[in-house]
C-alpha cells in the first residue's frame, strides 16, 4: 500500500501534466508543506512566490529565503510589496477591511508575478488566505474573506 505522500505525489503530477504551477507562500506551516509537496512531485515546473506585504513578523522574509530558496528544484521569488500594502492599510481601523485589502493586494501582487513567469496552468496554496485571492487565480465562488484551501482547490485555470 502507497504512503499517503506517495499517493499526494502521484496525484499531483497527473493534475499537472505538461503544464506549470504557481504557489503563493505565506512560509507557515500549511504553505510550506504544500509547496514542498509540488516542488517534491513536479520541481522546476513549480514557481513560489512569498510577498511581502510589510505586515510580516520580524525576520519572517529573511527565514522564507533561508528555508527555501535555493532548496527546491523549483524558482522560488520573493517579492517586496511592503509600500504598496502599507499605503493602502494608511488611517483604516475595521478590521474586515483590512482583510479585503490585504487580500485584493496580495491577489495583484500575485497576478502580476503570473503573468510574467511561465504560464501557468495552476495555481496551489496550502494556508488560510484571502478568498480574493481565490477569485483572482482560480474560477470558484467567494463564501467569506477567509478560509482554509485544501488540496481540493487545485483547479486549471
Amino acid at each position: 500500500m502507497e504512503s499517503f505522500v506517495q499517493s499526494q505525489l502521484k496525484s499531483i503530477r497527473a493534475l499537472v501534466g505538461e503544464g506549470h504551477v504557481i504557489c503563493g507562500m505565506s512560509g507557515g506551516v500549511d504553505s510550506s508543506v504544500a509547496a514542498t509537496l509540488v516542488d517534491k512531485a513536479i520541481g522546476e515546473k513549480l514557481t513560489c512566490i512569498f510577498v511581502d506585504n510589510g505586515l510580516l513578523r520580524k525576520g519572517e522574509r529573511e527565514r522564507v529565503e533561508k528555508n527555501f530558496k535555493g532548496k527546491f528544484k523549483a524558482e522560488v521569488r520573493i517579492v517586496d510589496a511592503s509600500a504598496r500594502f502599507l499605503e493602502k492599510l494608511a488611517g483604516v481601523t475595521e478590521p474586515e477591511k483590512k482583510r479585503k485589502i490585504i487580500g485584493t493586494n496580495l491577489s495583484r501582487s500575485l497576478k502580476k508575478r503570473r503573468t510574467k513567469s511561465a504560464p501557468s496552468t495552476i495555481s496551489s496554496r496550502g494556508r488560510s488566505i484571502p478568498m480574493s485571492l481565490k477569485a483572482c487565480l482560480l474560477k470558484g465562488p467567494r463564501p467569506r474573506s477567509r478560509r482554509t484551501i485544501t488540496w481540493a482547490d487545485y483547479r486549471s485555470g
